[in-house]
């Protein structure tokens, strides 16, 4: 009976080992996967402020584009109209422009 009762006490001990391994591994997965849960929430609250920013960046650009357009708009409705008298000016711009690329050239050259 001795013998018995002492295997059984050893299968009972090695079967509490079993648990508390188990236990002390789910606890540390528990912790393991809380860290992680509040890393990503950390991240995706950081892409979620960037997204609002390019959000806002995005729009400002849509509103200098239009801007931007009517300008163009503009300024074509007015070379329609004063095309001609406009022509002298369009040959003086010209002419600096050429300079000025003439002498990037020449000091790029060196």
């Amino acid at each position: 009976m001795k013998g018995l009762c002492k295997i059984f006490l050893l299968s009972y001990n090695r079967g509490m080992d079993i648990l508390l391994q188990a236990d002390i591994f789910f606890f540390v997965s528990t912790i393991a996967v809380i860290a992680i849960a509040i890393f990503l929430v950390a991240m995706c609250m950081y892409v979620l402020k960037i997204l609002g920013d390019i959000r806002y960046i995005i729009g400002r650009l849509r509103k200098e584009g239009d801007f931007i357009i009517e300008d163009i708009e503009g300024l074509r409705e007015f070379l329609k109209k004063e095309g001609k008298k406009v022509t002298p000016l369009g040959q003086f711009i010209s002419l600096i422009v050429s300079k000025i690329f003439a002498k990037r050239e020449r000091s790029s050259r060196r």
